[in-house]
């Protein structure tokens, strides 16, 4: 193996960049969805003006 190949050790060990790039597009989407539930929520509430 030549010095300019990268060793197996560093082919295999995930970067945490890549990871968290992987895991904010899920977070965000999560966030997303919880909003819209409360907000479809509070139009349910407010259609039928029960309260909670």
């Amino acid at each position: 193996m030549s010095s300019s190949e990268p060793s197996i050790e560093t082919i295999i060990t995930p970067k945490s960049s890549r990871k968290d790039a992987g895991l904010a597009p899920l977070v965000l989407t999560l966030v997303e969805l919880i909003r819209q539930l409360m907000e479809a929520q509070v139009i349910r509430r407010m259609e039928g003006n029960t309260p909670q």
